[in-house]
Order: structure tokens, then C-alpha cells, then sequence
């Protein structure tokens, strides 16, 4: 099979500077400052946050946002084909349900669809093994 032709991770956007210093472009996909492609929607979102709208809820519409938009205007999507190696980011803690969960799937599928080969390698967070790189990135 060979080395995949892209790795995707997933990351709170507060650790940038881990990511940074990995080498690792962070995609933002916030609403409040990202790509809108990949957003979710305000309305949306502070639903979600109010306990309105459940997990299910959000994530189905999050997908059709996502998708309807993609089928009307790919050049979002395809922008980001120059990055190999990316983490998607947003603001919601790690562990918690987000959508940049949701969106990665969508972006690996998208990769594969063209026949990429891709790997997704989770969450992005500091390692015992990486501890000093990160402690020098906060200063």
C-alpha cells in the first residue's frame, strides 16, 4: 500500500502552539473565526449549548449544512488538498463531542473519493514524549 498521500487529526484550537511546533497545520472550522464551509451554524451551535438540540440533532444538521454546501461550491474542499498533513480544529474541549469530529470523516472520505490514501490519526494532544516540546512552545 505505501505511505498514506495524507494524515488528518483533529485538535482543540487552544493547542495550537503544539501543533505548531509539530509541524502540523491547524485548519480552523469554528464558527466564530474559520472556514464557514465547515462550521457549523450559530443558531445551531447555541442550541446545542442551550441543551435544545440534542447530539443527533446537531449532527444531522451540521451534515446537511456541510454537504448542501459542498454540492453547490467544492473549491473549499478542494483548497485544502495542498495540505498532507492538517488538523482540523475548533474551540470545544478535548474529549467533548464537536463537530470537527464530524467534519473529519466527511474530509477523509472526500480524500478517498479521489483516491487518496489517507490516515486518520485521532485527536491531537500532548505526549508524555513530546512534554518538553510543548512546555517550550507556551513560552
Amino acid at each position: 500500500m505505501g505511505e498514506p498521500d495524507y494524515w488528518i487529526w483533529t485538535i482543540q484550537i487552544g493547542r495550537w502552539r503544539y501543533a505548531r511546533d509539530l509541524g502540523i497545520p491547524i485548519i480552523d472550522i469554528t464558527v466564530k473565526s474559520g472556514i464557514q464551509a465547515f462550521a457549523p451554524t450559530w443558531e445551531n451551535l447555541n442550541a446545542y449549548r442551550a441543551g435544545v438540540m440534542d447530539k443527533r440533532e446537531y449532527a444531522q444538521r451540521y451534515y446537511e449544512k456541510v454537504l448542501e454546501g459542498f454540492s453547490q461550491d467544492q473549491r473549499e474542499w478542494q483548497a485544502l488538498e495542498v495540505t498532507r498533513n492538517m488538523a482540523f480544529a475548533c474551540y470545544c474541549k478535548t474529549g467533548d463531542f464537536c463537530h470537527r469530529h464530524l467534519f473529519a470523516p466527511l474530509y477523509i472520505t472526500y480524500l478517498q473519493s479521489l483516491g487518496r490514501r489517507v490516515q486518520f490519526l485521532g485527536e491531537l494532544v500532548p505526549h508524555p514524549n513530546n512534554i518538553g516540546l510543548y512546555a517550550r512552545s507556551e513560552n
